[in-house]
């Protein structure tokens, strides 16, 4: 499966963004929509740069928060064994984070609301329905 296919398969599942960054080049192999991508950005007086927040330790209790696509995502559960994943969420949606051997998977989905019934209802449902639709198929291959 090319890196457009795992897109376009997770945009089936219902996530609005997702991006997928080489562990070794930190090079975007694959993003939809075209400006899913890591960027550094100032918070305050704080510079985020969304590359570092893939390459700090997951696993840790004392990192609270995971940053991606320009917005500050509460983590409500990870991997605490071996940091491989993270789960997060704030008002409007959830993120979903998976480190695979070769690549950093992240994705995006909104919240359900009266307004929008696309997305999840909540950050555990979305993480589900990515890791049994489509990581724990490529786990070993990516």
């Amino acid at each position: 499966m090319s890196w457009e296919n795992y897109c376009q398969a997770v945009h089936q599942l219902g996530f609005s963004k997702v991006t997928i960054v080489n562990r070794e080049t930190y090079h975007p192999v694959g993003h939809a929509p075209r400006d899913a991508v890591a960027t550094s950005y100032m918070d305050g007086n704080i510079r985020i740069n969304e590359n570092q927040e893939l390459a700090d330790n997951w696993k840790s209790k004392k990192r609270t928060t995971f940053r991606f696509y320009g917005s500050k995502f509460t983590i409500v559960k990870r991997d605490e064994a071996d940091g491989k994943w993270l789960i997060g969420e704030r008002e409007n949606g959830f993120i979903v984070a998976k480190a695979f051997k070769s690549v950093w998977f992240i994705a995006f989905a909104r919240r359900k609301s009266e307004k929008s019934k696309l997305g999840f209802n909540s950050a555990q449902e979305a993480f589900d329905t990515i890791n049994k639709e489509l990581w724990s198929t490529v786990e070993g291959e990516i």
